[in-house]
């Protein structure tokens, strides 16, 4: 679960079957249901059994991949991906590609996740994209159609911050 993204009819079946072992019957008599199969999900810190959803495990250990290429990019692993899927940028900024390896459609199915939860640390802003990339908290980018002055196409956070004075470049901004 954590290398492959499982279909969804696989982790149905297997969800089947846990919920006939717990639920089924026996010489025609069903099992008594302690817990309605719903609470069951509940973690058992809040009075359930903590099963987990399959489909959003299976997801979470996707991202669990993709957060640990993220963050160990010298590892073997790490290094294998860049070079073959994505030499020139960042794994969240790649695509999919054609012709890819189970492997990587799965862990590429995961990175809008990892997205969707992540949030960059300014720093620099040498490597931040200004429209692509998620570095405000709480707020959606959209893609402006307005002249701005930066000297890119795809301009970075590096370019609104003046580094001798240590502050935002007030006249880009406004």
């Amino acid at each position: 679960m954590s290398v492959f993204k499982l279909p969804k009819k696989l982790l149905q079946e297997i969800n089947l079957m846990m919920e006939k072992f717990w639920w089924g019957s026996r010489n025609n008599k069903l099992k008594i249901q302690w817990k309605s199969w719903t609470r069951m999900g509940v973690s058992k810190k809040d009075g359930g059994l903590g099963f987990r959803d399959l489909e959003s495990f299976n997801k979470a250990m996707l991202a669990k991949q993709v957060w640990r290429v993220l963050n160990n990019p010298n590892s073997l692993v790490a290094q294998l991906l860049k070079q073959k899927y994505f030499k020139r940028g960042s794994i969240l900024n790649t695509k999919k590609g054609t012709n890819s390896s189970l492997v990587w459609q799965s862990l590429w199915s995961s990175i809008e996740l990892i997205k969707a939860g992540s949030l960059w640390r300014v720093g620099s802003g040498s490597s931040i994209s200004i429209w692509n990339d998620k570095w405000v908290k709480n707020v959606v980018l959209l893609q402006l159609n307005l002249p701005i002055l930066c000297s890119s196409r795809d301009p970075t956070i590096s370019e609104l911050i003046d580094e001798g004075e240590c502050r935002w470049k007030k006249e880009v901004l406004d």
